[in-house]
């Protein structure tokens, strides 16, 4: 209880006239620190793409006098899935998020932090190569990067143990990639 006075103690300051209080408005600075296994779901755009996350972090909030909002710090996200409806077909897929993923705020928007999430789906197909039919393990991400705002998504592929089916999906630009991404994800 003594704790909480020294606090609301340390923030009071002596009244200045009417005049001169008008004018200085009010400073907030807040930290928040966000327990590691917290849960959050988020809809990314108006298409319903999903990510249920788990993770933490610290964030900084601050006021100005002039009513502006500024947030600082870290959610790092330990867990987590990305729902992504594809494209013309009535079909979501769901992809598990590497503990890499993040969402930073840089004293921006608090409502448009940036956001750089990876997240990887196993997918099995049938592959023909010098004649023979064989089932390929591949492995499907999907980035999530840029703000909220001017979000970005991309995706990519690779042959989990075939190193020719893999120097082969090397040798394409991003574009081929990602579109061979989406051919495996609808297979």
């Amino acid at each position: 209880r003594q704790h909480a006075r020294k606090i609301a103690m340390a923030g009071m300051r002596r009244r200045q006239p009417l005049q001169d209080q008008a004018d200085e408005g009010m400073k907030v600075r807040l930290g928040i620190d966000i327990d590691k296994d917290m849960k959050v779901t988020a809809f990314l755009d108006q298409e319903n793409h999903k990510v249920d996350i788990v993770g933490g972090g610290s964030l900084n909030l601050q006021t100005d006098n002039q009513g502006e909002f500024i947030m600082n710090g870290t959610y790092d996200i330990i867990s987590g899935k990305v729902d992504y409806k594809l494209p013309i077909l009535p079909m979501v897929k769901t992809f598990d998020i590497n503990s890499s993923s993040l969402v930073n705020w840089t004293g921006s928007e608090p409502s448009d932090p940036e956001i750089n999430i990876v997240a990887s789906e196993e997918v099995k197909a049938t592959v023909n190569t010098d004649n023979k039919t064989s089932l390929v393990n591949f492995i499907v991400t999907i980035a999530i990067t840029g703000t909220l705002e001017n979000l970005h998504i991309t995706f990519d592929c690779s042959a989990a143990n075939n190193s020719t089916i893999n120097s082969g999906i090397a040798s394409l630009d991003d574009d081929e990639r990602s579109k061979v991404a989406l051919i495996l994800l609808i297979s």
